[in-house]
C-alpha cells in the first residue's frame, strides 16, 4: 500500500476472516525494511527513523496515511465472518514509540483509531487500553479479550 519491502502482501488481515476464525487485532509500528537496500520516497527522506538492524527501519507514518491504513484495515475486518476485536494501546504500538520517546505521536495515534472507528461496522469492538503495546498488562487485556471472543 505505502512501497514498503516488508509488505505482508494485499490479502493481509483477510484469510481469517474468509474463514469465520475470531480474530483480535491490534496496530503496531511501521517497519520500512533493510537500510541497506531502501530507496526512501523524498518525503520519506524527512520523516523520524530509525534503523532497528540490517533488515528492520522504523518510520512515522503521516497523518493521511494513517488514515488510509485505517480505511484498509476497516475494510478488511468489515468482512470478516467471524468476531472481531481490536485493542488499541494508547501509550504506543511498538517499543520504539511508546509514550516519552521521541516517536510517540498521540495525534496521529488517535487519527488512525477515529477513522478506524468510524469506518468500522457496530459489531466490531474497538477497545482502547491505556498502556503500550510492549506490556505484560497488554498481553493480559490480550488474553481477555480473548476468553470474550472465545465465549460468545
Amino acid at each position: 500500500m505505502l512501497g514498503f519491502t516488508r509488505a505482508a502482501g494485499p490479502t493481509r488481515l483477510e484469510a481469517a476472516g474468509r474463514r469465520g476464525i475470531p480474530q483480535l487485532v491490534t496496530p503496531c509500528g511501521v517497519n520500512w525494511g533493510s537500510p541497506l537496500k531502501r530507496k526512501y520516497k523524498p518525503e520519506y527522506e524527512l520523516r523520524k527513523k530509525y534503523d532497528y538492524d540490517a533488515a528492520r527501519t522504523f518510520i512515522r507514518l503521516s497523518k493521511d496515511e494513517m488514515i488510509m491504513v485505517a480505511d484498509a484495515m476497516a475494510g478488511k475486518l468489515n468482512k470478516a465472518l467471524g468476531p472481531v476485536k481490536v485493542l488499541i494501546p494508547l501509550c504506543g504500538w511498538s517499543s520504539l514509540d511508546r509514550r516519552g520517546t521521541d516517536f510517540y505521536n498521540a495525534e496521529l495515534d488517535r487519527a488512525f483509531v477515529d477513522e478506524l472507528k468510524k469506518q468500522l461496522t457496530r459489531d466490531i469492538e474497538v477497545r482502547e487500553v491505556d498502556i503500550d503495546l510492549d506490556t505484560p498488562e497488554f498481553a493480559q487485556a490480550i488474553v481477555d479479550a480473548f476468553d470474550e471472543i472465545m465465549v460468545s
